[in-house]
This record gives C-alpha cells, structure tokens and sequence, in this order.
C-alpha cells in the first residue's frame, strides 16, 4: 500500500491492520497475551 502516508487511507490502513491482528489473536492456537 503506497498511500497509507496520505491521512483518509492512513487511517483505514490502520483499522484493517486492527481487525487483522484481533483476528490473528483470537485464531491464535496458543495464549496470545
């Protein structure tokens, strides 16, 4: 993604990489925390 650096997709690229990180947590086999 070479447009994270502008605000508007900045920010979806951080909320998708949110869900995906909580999806990789929660599909963690082992203790995530």
């Amino acid at each position: 993604m070479a447009d994270i650096a502008r605000p508007l997709n900045r920010r979806s690229f951080l909320v998708t990489s949110g869900l995906a990180t909580a999806v990789a947590v929660a599909g963690a086999p082992g203790p995530a925390h």
